[in-house]
């Protein structure tokens, strides 16, 4: 604990700012003002410094413990947030699906773009990001703007984007405009049903992934039913430690690895 008091006394001392007494102001000289923005540029790293040399101090030996939990949260953030934008992804695509489906219907019975945008933001309501954005568009073109812009304004509504795209071409050219919304239906479908026999297809080498990320913690128990008690080896510090972080590690980028694989398969 004396080098833990060591470390954060100089850390604190450095965190203070340097004495300014007002018979010293007159006689020194003013700093740099590159030497000061340096060390303004450092000085907010210094709190960081001490936290991480106070953590190794007193966590000791169970400082492995603390990076293999950390890698593997790290892990299952990763692959969380991948599968949740799946889905979103999936359910927007299946939205727009219905979108166009109810507007491309009223188009046909001939309805004017505006009525027939409002009517399918109403019938389309599983999608709240996209059931704004329709509306939107519906209230531009009811003021006798073309609502394609606004369907193209948002990126991350990949979906809408291209129904925008294929509503400026139609105005455009003079394209029938149903026609165009329900070739890009089509599209939408086809993906989706790709999507779908793609994973379909992929449970097998996903079921392996898992498997083969299982086998250390299966090793783990066949070491304790043994009586090698590899359990408290690998949470005491040391070389079991070390080799702890390492095979967390290596399991954790495996899984990734082979996510990645399955993604750009599916894609």
């Amino acid at each position: 604990m004396s080098l833990l008091s060591a470390l954060l006394t100089a850390a604190a001392g450095m965190a203070l700012a340097p004495p300014a007494p007002t018979g010293r102001i007159a006689v020194l000289a003013a700093p740099r003002p590159g030497r000061r923005a340096n060390w303004n540029r450092l000085k907010p790293l210094i709190p960081l410094v001490s936290g991480a040399v106070m953590t190794v101090v007193l966590l000791g030996d169970r400082l492995s413990i603390a990076v293999a939990a950390l890698t593997v949260a790290g892990t299952g953030a990763v692959l969380g947030a991948s599968a949740l934008k799946r889905r979103r992804a999936i359910a927007r695509s299946r939205a727009t699906t219905a979108l166009l489906g109810h507007l491309v219907a009223d188009l046909e019975a001939g309805a004017d773009p505006a009525t027939a945008l409002a009517r399918a933001a109403e019938e389309t309501t599983a999608a709240p990001d996209i059931t704004r954005l329709v509306r939107s568009a519906a209230v531009h073109a009811r003021r006798g703007h073309s609502p394609a812009p606004v369907l193209t304004g948002q990126e991350e509504l990949r979906e809408l984007a291209e129904v925008g795209k294929a509503w400026g071409l139609a105005q455009r050219h003079g394209i029938p405009l149903a026609g165009l919304l329900r070739m890009q239906g089509e599209q939408i479908t086809q993906a989706l049903r790709h999507e779908a026999a793609t994973t379909a297809s992929l449970q097998g080498p996903q079921a392996t992934a898992l498997i083969l990320s299982a086998l250390p913690l299966a090793g783990i128990a066949l070491g304790s039913t043994m009586g090698a008690n590899p359990v408290a080896w690998l949470l005491g510090g040391g070389l079991g430690g070390t080799l702890l972080m390492a095979g967390t590690a290596l399991n954790c980028a495996g899984l990734l690895l082979a996510h990645e694989i399955i993604r750009r398969a599916r894609s």
